[in-house]
């Protein structure tokens, strides 16, 4: 069965309510892996530390934003 979002928004209750992405499909993920880390080191502080298992992890919402409105 397809997700029918590519990542799930929340917030983290273990970084200080940190805004978090949950990557749902996986697939979509594992097809533009390459594409979406080289995006990451170039527009986000951390780069690909981002990136925590299935997991990306955000300073604050204008990040999250930015990586939405490219990969959402």
């Amino acid at each position: 069965m397809k997700p029918t979002s590519r990542f799930f928004p929340v917030f983290s209750p273990l970084e200080g309510g940190s805004p978090v992405l949950m990557i749902q499909d996986y697939r979509w993920w594992t097809d533009n892996e390459r594409e979406i880390l080289n995006w990451m080191v170039a527009n986000l502080p951390r780069g690909i530390e981002h990136q925590q298992g299935m997991v990306l992890t955000f300073d604050d919402d204008k990040q999250r934003m930015m990586f939405l409105l490219r990969w959402a």
